[in-house]
């Protein structure tokens, strides 16, 4: 079975650390980037370059990247709305206000943000969002969009508000922490036809950042959360990402 790590960053190795990884892996395994700037959308497309049919874009303007001193909202954005084309999915796209009230550039993440949507091209989003989730349902209501939200750490509730808008939800390996009670709640009780999983790495420090294991390790602890085998959990995994992907 093909199977689909739903949120990784190859791209921030080279090109012989990514390879290791991918070569590792099972022959059929794909691995769904998370986009941060231009120059490393250039770098998903040189992986994929290298391994058709097992990397997909995400070209977006990653909230931290929009606080950080390089970002430049004119130039950046038309960078993104001539990439956008060739993408497989937007993103990392969303609002991050975890942090110094001084650095947030709260205004300015919100701005990027519903421009981003509007680059749309029908393609799926890949949304990071950390304690904003109110604000990006507010903006969500008014886009008719698709994708699903990584790394989800909220309430059942809030995933629930998400699903009601036509956006899945993701869990990478917060679930393997003890603390994070709302997110293995979320897993417990969402529909099995709302969740998708990823590992979030290699800037994920588990295992030593090794992406196939800790996309194991957390297909492992879902299917005990959700009282089910890892088998059943990836065929639904799966089934999910095609009907996302399907246009």
């Amino acid at each position: 079975m093909s199977v689909v790590d739903c949120h990784s960053h190859l791209s921030f190795l080279n090109l012989d650390e990514a390879t290791e990884f991918i070569q590792d892996a099972d022959a059929e395994k794909q691995w769904i980037m998370g986009g941060y700037q231009p120059s490393e959308w250039e770098h998903q497309v040189a992986l994929k370059n290298q391994f058709p049919g097992r990397i997909k874009t995400c070209f977006g303007l990653h909230p931290w990247f929009i606080k950080s001193k390089e970002f430049d909202l004119s130039r950046d954005l038309e960078e993104l709305k001539i990439w956008a084309d060739q993408a497989d999915f937007i993103g990392e796209v969303g609002l991050d206000f975890f942090g110094d009230e001084a650095t947030l550039k709260k205004e300015a993440q919100i701005n990027v943000f519903e421009r981003q949507l509007e680059i749309a091209h029908n393609k799926p989003f890949v949304f990071h969002i950390v304690q904003a989730h109110g604000k990006a349902l507010e903006i969500l209501k008014d886009y008719s969009v698709k994708g699903f939200v990584h790394s989800f750490s909220g309430s059942v509730e809030v995933a629930e508000q998400y699903i009601a808008n036509n956006i899945i939800i993701s869990f990478g390996p917060n679930i393997l922490n003890d603390n994070f009670k709302k997110a293995r709640e979320a897993l417990e009780k969402l529909p099995k036809e709302s969740i998708l999983f990823e590992s979030d790495t290699p800037s994920n420090a588990i295992d030593d950042g090794n992406p196939n294991k800790v996309f194991e390790e957390v297909l492992k602890k879902a299917a005990e959360i959700r009282s089910t085998t890892v088998e059943e959990l990836l065929v639904c995994h799966q089934s999910n990402f095609a009907a996302l992907t399907d246009s």
